[in-house]
């Protein structure tokens, strides 16, 4: 096997051979950053037409699932829910090769793999959107059930440009939990805000520096989010906050939000 690290003739960086199974957000990023770094890599799935275009359009060769050729590492990046089916259909094929086989969840254990080989767990930390997302740009959580298993994919993680750091399925589950309040939910925030605007012909840009500022201030080294907390529950202002609550009768949904995070804030201060 190649290890990572070497370098060829023409300066590009060689690699162990990578297989990069699926086609969606996470495995495309995962395939341009291979590529770039000059990693042999070729893309696999289940529906041949859309691993082909996909695959064109990220600049890698590709593969039918099922007529994958033996790769030193395997990255299975499909939804939580296909891991373990696709995972056995991997070891099905390649069983006895040597490949160590992980997968992209934040959540599904390591275990949740086909056993006949080698198993780990390669997760990146960042919310893919499809477009410029950039794979280098998200910590890489590590598992493995060898040390071997680990070495690979820290190496590879290292090829790609990623910070990387070893965590068990259990602390990684803990991690991708805060990620959901930290990412997804914000988002989610804003998305309510920017259709209260629009809902009432107030244009959404003006929010985002707003936004930015919050941004910048919650993640400065050695910042506490909770520090950085301000607002009306956070003064204890209940008038303001009535006054809220009724511009959102009628909106069940956002006031039921509205009410869920102001009690967060305020604890015992709210009624």
């Amino acid at each position: 096997m190649v290890g990572l690290g070497c370098v060829d003739d023409n300066g590009l960086v060689c690699g162990y051979r990578v297989t990069v199974v699926g086609c969606g957000r996470v495995a495309a990023a995962l395939c341009r950053s291979l590529s770039a770094a000059g990693c042999g890599v070729v893309m696999a799935g289940r529906d041949e037409e859309r691993v082909r275009r996909v695959a064109g359009e990220c600049g890698v060769a590709w593969s039918a699932l099922e007529r994958i050729e033996p790769s030193d590492i395997v990255v299975i990046a499909v939804s939580d829910d296909a891991v373990s089916q696709v995972g056995c259909m991997v070891a099905d094929r390649l069983a006895g090769s040597g490949a160590v086989v992980a997968h992209t969840s934040g959540t599904v254990s390591m275990s949740a793999l086909d056993g006949r080989l080698a198993r780990g767990v390669f997760y990146p930390l960042l919310s893919f959107t499809g477009g410029d997302d950039d794979f280098a740009a998200a910590p890489l959580l590590i598992e493995g059930d060898s040390a071997d298993s680990v070495d690979r994919l820290s190496q590879l993680a290292r090829v790609i440009g990623s910070k990387w750091a070893v965590m068990g399925s259990q602390e990684r589950g803990r991690l991708h939990l805060a990620a959901v309040f930290a990412n997804n939910f914000v988002v989610r925030m804003q998305a309510l805000a920017c259709g209260w605007c629009r809902e009432n012909g107030i244009d959404y840009d003006l929010l985002k520096p707003l936004i930015a500022t919050a941004a910048v201030r919650t993640t400065r080294p050695g910042v506490d989010p909770a520090d950085c907390q301000s607002g009306p529950a956070a003064r204890g202002d209940i008038s303001t906050i009535a006054g809220h609550r009724a511009l959102l009768e009628g909106h069940d949904d956002m006031l039921r939000v509205y009410d869920a995070v102001t009690r967060s804030i305020m604890g015992d201060r709210f009624r």
